[in-house]
């Protein structure tokens, strides 16, 4: 008998639409099951026609699940009920967090639990939430061979630029002067603005029709997600900062500019398909998970004047972004070792070989086999190479740094037994929080076994041959 594959994403509406590949995937690997996927209903009523072909579920038909056998069980939601629902429906594969009969809540899936470390420390986290959703569950080969529309091209010499003026908390969005300068800058250029937003966004699209005097281009908070939908299909370009709509404009293959600002990382939430583009302030805090100055000072860094003068350049007319702009940086969403990947015109060297090096680090531990570029032991021993050449005296300060770790985990976790901290992982540098952010919920997950203090050594093992070392013959074969 053949069963449906339950997939829970009771989030917001971004996070239902960086579903959408996962979706994919699954019916080109299931293609007998059916797929349930429980959502909020204001979201997917308006999605449906747009999303791959699954039936959807309102949160409230939870309780009716119960009983019911699946093939498998994803669980995307961070909401509670969605992991109280494991003890209450069978299957033999559940992905994602899930409540035991005790209570206890466990997370299964080797990269699920890697994307519960990056709570508060996704610093130099270089994997996107849509390739997370999948990794556990869908083979990495055909999500690496998955061809992505990229942005549609129509010669307009006066494009229509839509401008959403949203987002889900204030410091991820500019200010209505901003919007007011920019929309005169586009105009000035002959170009079509228009001020889209929500319904709560209306006082901030009033601000800034009042600013700039033109009231005529205010249209924010008068569609529906669907009437949104229609009227998005007219644009030559999508500006917005980490937005629901900006998922949504880049599905529909319209071309967005991602204004990057405020506690957001674009790395984990820019948009997913190859072509668009992301712009954010030149600064070494850029893409943090939470602000702790009172002053957003990356937001000051986005002029209006510099954000027409990039739009003139990837509209639809040539398609290119220019190589650097004063305090700012510029990315084009792209695909590298079959993921997501930023091209950045101008990289901060050493963040960038940093990242990346944290990224063929999890890559090879969690197991990724999409592509020889990534996921392998000569792909990771490179990525230290290009690390070790970029910044040595960083690699110095993490060799130092690996050495404590190691003393530090063997003296209280292996002797002594205790158990670490909710907040050990932020006493070590930066720049090894990566893995001491991943050691503290992979263990507690395992309830500190043998086994997963064995797989921590191991970890540890690695990291140090690497950098102490740079990998002897008999570790590389014991890691192989």
């Amino acid at each position: 008998m053949t069963y449906p594959i339950l997939i829970l994403q009771m989030q917001r509406m971004g996070d239902l639409i960086l579903s959408f590949p996962l979706f994919f995937w699954l019916s080109k690997t299931y293609p007998k099951n059916p797929l349930w996927v429980v959502a909020e209903q204001m979201f997917f009523e308006s999605l449906m026609p747009l999303s791959p072909n699954v039936a959807f579920f309102p949160v409230t038909a939870l309780n009716r699940l119960k009983g019911l056998r699946f093939e498998m069980v994803v669980n995307l939601s961070h909401r509670p009920e969605a992991a109280a629902l494991a003890p209450f429906v069978k299957t033999d594969a559940w992905i994602g967090k899930r409540a035991a009969a005790n209570n206890a809540t466990f997370i299964e899936g080797r990269w699920q639990l890697y994307r519960s470390s990056l709570t508060l420390n996704n610093r130099h986290n270089l994997f996107h939430w849509a390739d997370l959703n999948a990794l556990d569950i869908v083979s990495h080969k055909l999500m690496a061979s998955t061809i992505w529309n990229t942005p549609r091209q129509a010669d307009d010499a006066a494009p229509k630029i839509g401008l959403f003026l949203g987002a889900s908390e204030d410091e991820k969005r500019p200010l209505p002067q901003f919007w007011a300068n920019l929309a005169k800058e586009l105009l000035n250029k002959g170009a079509r603005p228009v001020f889209l937003g929500g319904p709560n966004d209306r006082h901030i699209g009033n601000e800034a029709a009042r600013l700039a005097g033109m009231p005529a281009l205010n249209l924010t908070g008068r569609f529906t997600i669907p009437e949104l939908v229609v009227f998005m299909r007219e644009l030559n370009l999508f500006v917005t900062p980490d937005t629901g709509p900006m998922h949504l404009a880049a599905w529909m293959d319209i071309p967005t500019l991602n204004l990057s600002m405020g506690p957001v990382n674009p790395w984990e939430t820019g948009p997913y398909q190859p072509g668009h583009h992301v712009i954010q302030a030149a600064m070494s805090c850029t893409g943090c998970w939470r602000c702790s100055r009172e002053r957003h000072a990356c937001k000051d860094t986005f002029t209006a004047r510099s954000v027409a003068a990039l739009l003139r350049r990837i509209s639809t007319l040539n398609n290119h972004a220019p190589t650097s702009m004063r305090g700012l940086r510029i990315a084009r969403t792209d695909r590298n070792g079959g993921l997501y990947f930023l091209d950045f015109h101008d990289k901060n060297p050493l963040r960038h070989a940093l990242g990346n090096f944290w990224r063929h680090f999890f890559a090879f531990h969690l197991g990724y086999d999409g592509a020889p570029c990534l996921g392998t032991l000569d792909s990771l021993q490179n990525a230290y190479g290009t690390l070790f050449h970029t910044a040595p005296e960083l690699v110095s300060a993490m060799r130092k740094g690996v050495r404590k770790l190691a003393a530090e985990f063997q003296s209280q976790v292996i002797r002594r037994r205790c158990l670490l901290s909710e907040s050990s992982w932020a006493a070590y540098p930066p720049l090894l929080r990566p893995l001491t952010g991943y050691m503290h919920p992979f263990l507690q997950n395992a309830n500190y076994s043998a086994e997963s203090r064995i797989a921590i050594l191991k970890l540890l093992e690695l990291l140090a041959s690497l950098v102490c070392d740079h990998l002897s013959p008999r570790t590389m074969a014991f890691h192989k």
